[in-house]
């Protein structure tokens, strides 16, 4: 799927904030990000030069696709889990029919990020077969990968949220290891695949125990430090 074009007006701010960048004008600079923001566009600058991509917006009460975040009640079920669909439907459905045919033991939901995708996420899913119907939350334009995430991370109900890539295709209970893991109250963070780094910026992978990193493909989170 292609991105989606700029609009004039901020293509146009974006161009000025540029030139006001290039003559080291940071008061001009900072303005006009200001005035971007306010059309709802965040600015990333970059050594490649700046960017703008949409503002998350903020979730507020009684708005079916953006609801009130419910990171800061009890968590309701075991396990919360989510996927984003964007542009592979047959990764969704080889993932959806997986989680179908190996549920997760305990109370759990499916959180599903559809992130201007470029197939009918819900009839894909309505064929699939899971079990109960899956919490489903639409972005429009597109998010980058972190804004989507958290989109779906604000509506978790879960004691922990794992959050899947759909390129993993589920052939057993991926569920009950994950939860065993944080039976160790000093452990937050758990996954399938982890990586160690020396400097932050390069990594490798780690054999399974403590790591740096969590790959994000399969990446379990405890409600609590998800608050934190």
């Amino acid at each position: 799927m292609s991105k989606p074009s700029l609009p004039p007006d901020v293509r146009d701010l974006l161009r000025l904030r540029t030139d006001a960048r290039d003559r080291r004008d940071w008061a001009e600079a900072d303005a006009l990000r200001e005035r971007l923001a306010a059309l709802g566009w965040q600015v990333e600058d970059g050594q490649s030069g700046s960017t703008v991509r949409p503002i998350l917006p903020p979730a507020t009460a009684g708005e079916a696709d953006t609801p009130a975040s419910r990171l800061g009640e009890p968590a309701t079920l075991a396990t919360s889990i989510q996927v984003a669909a964007e542009d592979h439907p047959a990764d969704l459905e080889r993932f959806a029919r997986g989680l179908a045919a190996h549920p997760p033991p305990d109370a759990w939901e499916l959180v599903v990020v559809a992130n201007s995708p470029s197939f009918d996420v819900d009839a894909l899913l309505g064929a699939s077969g899971l079990p109960l119907d899956p919490v489903l939350l639409r972005a429009e334009p597109r998010l980058g990968w972190a804004d989507a995430r958290t989109l779906g991370l604000r509506r978790s109900s879960g004691e922990i949220t794992v959050l899947m890539d759909t390129s993993v295709e589920p052939v057993g209970d991926f569920v009950t290891p994950l939860l065993a893991a944080f039976e160790d109250p000093s452990v937050g963070i758990a996954g399938a695949w982890g990586v160690r780094s020396s400097d932050g910026r390069t990594f490798e992978e780690a054999p399974p125990g403590d790591v740096d990193a969590i790959e994000g493909y399969c990446l379990a989170i405890r409600r609590a430090a998800l608050q934190a």
